[in-house]
């Protein structure tokens, strides 16, 4: 009985073992992947560092382009501000030069009917002039003939 009761803890003894050597090379087995899954994060981590590098770069580059894409429409904004207000002034000018050309125009206009006006009173007086004339031409042919007779 206590030999086969050696043997029985013999034989468990041997399963124990067994799975022993199995755990440890599960273990061994783990603690290779674990070793692998760390140097895998590491280079992960490395890449990670490298990447937010580039992008932090990317995104320096991108905030000054747009600090000077900003500038320059502010500074286009203020020439366009510039270019209408000297249209604006230039609209002015346009209309007081039409005011003015109008006011030349009217001038012109009344200047030219006084003109015509003058035209017309000469005729008129030299219309007298030739009726005087005629009269008094009539009036000689009278006297010349009171002469005579």
């Amino acid at each position: 009985m206590l030999g086969s009761k050696f043997f029985d803890l013999q034989g468990v003894a041997l399963q124990s073992y067994g799975a022993l050597l199995s755990s440890s090379k599960a273990v061994s087995r783990t603690s290779s992947r674990v070793g692998q899954l760390e140097d895998e994060l590491k280079v992960l981590r490395e890449e990670k560092t490298r990447e937010e590098g580039v992008l932090h770069r990317r995104l320096k580059v991108l905030s000054e382009g747009h600090a000077v894409h900003q500038g320059r429409c502010e500074a286009a904004t203020r020439r366009a501000d510039v270019a209408k207000a000297s249209l604006e002034g230039m609209q002015a000018e346009r209309d007081v030069a039409v005011k003015e050309g109008d006011i030349l125009r009217a001038g012109e206009v009344e200047r030219l009917q006084a003109h015509d006006r003058l035209l017309d009173q000469l005729a008129e007086s030299q219309h007298q002039a030739e009726v005087m004339e005629a009269t008094l031409g009539g009036i000689r042919t009278a006297e010349g003939l009171e002469e005579l007779v």
